[in-house]
């Protein structure tokens, strides 16, 4: 690069672990900045970390102008890692497009709506894309609405993330319970439940430069946890054109530039119905699309900084399987014996942690999940003994 570069990550799971490799393999410094650095992806050689206690949306302005004074270098591009980074980003973009460079900036004033369900639903009818029946829960008089939708019935958060990923009703009283029950979390959505397996779950990652496609790589979702309706654990990549038709139909014509995704479920006569599109971040499973061979975080960096970008799509690929196995810790395990193959589907299995030339990560990763599981045993038995003993909680804390 002809002038001093680098990229801050802001946010820093397994996702942004993905990204800041696939930038430090080019050759790009990687900062990130996070409110704790206890977290096994903080181990990484890939970055330099920052601390940051104000990490909320209403303190990130504040914390990413000091924190720019901090750093060298002369242009620095962001990768916020969450749909409330990006909401906070675009919505103080004014004052941080002054020091900050974005691959979406041209687009602040439109990307942020893509992270609301109701807006979602509202380019689906446009562009003709299957999607399940829907309802805006803003306030508990809007409860009523929900017996017109045929069960089950799959709420979410609106504006995720939530405290709460998805909750599944059988029946319109559990519905309203849940509902009532999380009044002070509103607004959510509640949409009919498409039927299926973790495996009826595709999705498409796309590049956009002003909404002109430049790269795309498709998926399938193999595992979830809690199975049926948490985040992919086991994911594909593949080759599938309809989802590709299905995500270019949905994506036309909107003004969007960098990374985009899309998730599609499949229903029992095969139709794809939208469960929702991601923009203005790379997604969870983002690992996934690098270890295949498309390096969307440096296209982004490079396109960001106007630099030659087109040529990284056409890099050699090849499509693996990549196990979250932070998340679930024995994914790889069970989907191996449920095959009865070390590479499930005859595809590559990649990994978070290993095979990346830092087994200190392992290791880290490991002794954490010890920890939590020896945690949550000694918590389960604590309150077996208090309720043999008959102790209220009161008492069990004095």
């Amino acid at each position: 690069m002809v002038q001093s570069t680098a990229a801050l990550i802001v946010g820093f799971t397994i996702q942004g672990l993905a990204v800041a490799r696939a930038l430090a393999s080019r050759g790009v410094k990687v900062y990130v900045v996070e409110r704790s650095d206890e977290g096994t992806t903080a181990k990484s050689a890939a970055v330099k970390f920052f601390v940051r206690a104000g990490m909320k949306p209403k303190e990130l302005t504040q914390t990413l102008l000091d924190l720019r004074r901090e750093l060298p270098e002369q242009r620095i591009v962001l990768f916020p890692g969450s749909d409330r980074t990006v909401r906070a980003v675009a919505r103080n973009w004014e004052v941080l497009g002054q020091h900050y460079l974005l691959s979406w900036a041209a687009h602040v004033d439109f990307v942020p709506r893509l992270t609301y369900k109701s807006a979602v639903l509202e380019i689906a009818q446009s562009s003709a894309t299957r999607f399940p029946a829907t309802c805006d829960i803003n306030s508990t008089a809007d409860i009523a609405q929900l017996s017109r939708l045929r069960l089950p019935v799959i709420v979410k958060p609106n504006r995720p993330p939530g405290q709460f990923k998805t909750f599944i009703a059988t029946d319109h009283g559990e519905l309203r319970r849940f509902v009532e029950g999380r009044a002070e979390q509103l607004p959510f959505v509640a949409q009919e439940y498409i039927e299926g397996g973790d495996e009826k779950l595709v999705f498409c990652t796309m590049f956009l430069d002003r909404g002109r496609e430049v790269a795309n790589m498709t998926g399938r979702k193999l595992r979830s946890f809690p199975a049926g309706r948490g985040r992919g654990t086991v994911i594909e990549t593949n080759s599938d054109a309809r989802v590709l038709d299905a995500a270019r139909r949905y994506f036309a014509g909107l003004p969007l530039s960098g990374p985009v995704s899309i998730e599609f479920k499949m229903d029992a006569q095969g139709e794809l119905w939208m469960i929702e599109p991601n923009v203005g971040r790379t997604e969870f499973c983002v690992d996934a699309i690098i270890q295949s061979g498309l390096n969307l975080p440096y296209m982004e960096f490079c396109y960001a900084l106007g630099e030659a970008y087109e040529h990284l799509a056409n890099e050699p690929r090849q499509a693996v399987i990549w196990f979250d196995t932070q998340s679930d810790p024995l994914c790889y395990v069970l989907t191996c014996l449920k095959h009865g193959k070390l590479k499930p589907f005859g595809k590559r299995p990649v990994f978070p942690f290993l095979g990346h030339g830092q087994p200190g990560l392992v290791v880290h990763a490991w002794v954490s999940l010890l920890g939590r599981k020896t945690a949550h045993v000694r918590d389960a038995v604590m309150r077996r003994v208090r309720r043999l003993l008959g102790a209220t909680p009161a008492q069990a804390k004095t």
